[in-house]
């Protein structure tokens, strides 16, 4: 039994370790590695984080909001309160249906394997051949455990809006993109910057939005964030917009002002999205509009920047950032059969990195 305050951490080394043993793995071999990444042991990776993640303490501290989401079904499972919620109807119509038929732990599992699964299945849609790439990057990057036991709404809201993304049929990415606002109604954020992409294509024009963006915040110093806060708090994190715009910065322990930390994080997928799609010309519809969405969804981040808890903002960018930093790499590598492995690991270790320095030391 691994304790709760060793929990995380323990996920984080495992995880670590079967990832770089897959690269590593592959690197090390001798023979054509075209095809060396579809294999179908590859589903246990998911498998295993969603039992994982399943399986955690529902009653620990050490789980962010999962404790809460916790006492929530125990008093729908008791009949203690009536079923009655304005926002985010889907999540807890689910919610009110299993807590009168399964335990919260099956509960739990049943939304850790919609997290994972969907975003390993729209990956797989991308590339079948060298997916796993893609998703060993999504896993080790920054605050996917999180958004898993902690955000878990928000968590399983994104992932249904990655899923319509590789949709084909207009009627099945509309669908999901409802599922996801009734999962967690920040979407709507999401979805707008979609439809925007839809016309807004030139990615030159789209990172000069995104470096005015950074200058108008540091010059206004927060003053347009609260004003700009106040007019959409009707879509970010429901009860707590009053607990969060008046957040004391001692108390609730979150650095509050311009985070340069952040901002680095999120150069990274500036900086791919430009060589590739800019410097490399690479020409795939895909992944224009996602790194348009990227870059969109970040401009309104930086935006936000001086907010409290302003990382549950950010992640709706930082999300696609495995996919723009490999997409382009994994598709030459399946075009290639001489291509150079090596430059796939600095991406992968870059991810580990930043994530266990993250977790570890800040």
């Amino acid at each position: 039994m691994i304790p709760d305050n060793l929990y995380t951490s323990f996920y984080l080394l495992f995880i670590s370790i079967i990832s770089i043993t897959v690269v590593f793995n592959n690197l090390s071999s001798n023979k054509n590695l075209k095809n060396s990444f579809s294999n179908p042991l590859n589903i246990l990776i998911p498998s295993f984080i969603v039992l994982y993640m399943g399986f955690r303490d529902p009653y620990s501290k050490f789980f962010g909001d999962t404790i809460a989401y916790t006492k929530l079904y125990e008093k729908l499972s008791l009949q203690i309160i009536p079923f009655e919620f304005q926002k985010d109807i889907i999540f807890y119509s689910i919610m009110n249906l299993f807590s009168t038929n399964f335990s919260v732990t099956t509960f739990y599992l049943f939304t850790s394997s919609i997290y994972v699964f969907l975003p390993y299945y729209a990956f797989k849609k991308m590339d079948p051949k060298n997916y796993i790439l893609i998703f060993i990057a999504f896993i080790l990057s920054f605050e996917f455990w999180a958004y898993g036991v902690n955000g878990i709404r928000h968590g399983l809201a994104t992932s249904f809006f990655i899923y319509a993304l590789v949709q084909r049929r207009n009627y099945m990415k509309f669908l999901l993109f409802v599922l996801s606002f009734s999962f967690h109604s920040s979407t709507i954020i999401m979805i707008f910057a979609y439809f925007i992409s839809l016309r807004l294509k030139d990615i030159k024009l789209l990172l000069i939005i995104w470096l005015l963006c950074i200058f108008f915040t540091v010059i206004t110093a927060g003053s347009f964030t609260d004003f700009l806060y106040s007019n959409i708090s009707g879509f970010i994190d429901d009860s707590r917009i009053s607990i969060y715009m008046n957040a004391d910065q001692n108390r609730f322990r979150y650095q509050i002002g311009f985070r340069f930390d952040f901002l680095l994080y999120s150069l990274v997928g500036v900086f791919y999205a430009y060589k590739y799609l800019i410097t490399d010309k690479f020409d795939n519809i895909l992944y224009s509009r996602i790194s348009s969405i990227y870059i969109l969804l970040n401009s309104a981040w930086i935006l936000l920047m001086y907010i409290p808890y302003n990382n549950r903002i950010a992640y709706m960018s930082w999300l696609f950032i495995p996919y723009i930093v490999f997409y382009p790499i994994v598709i030459e590598y399946g075009k290639n059969s001489n291509y150079e492995f090596k430059k796939l690991l600095f991406p992968i270790i870059f991810f580990l990195s930043f994530n266990l320095i993250s977790y570890f030391l800040l």
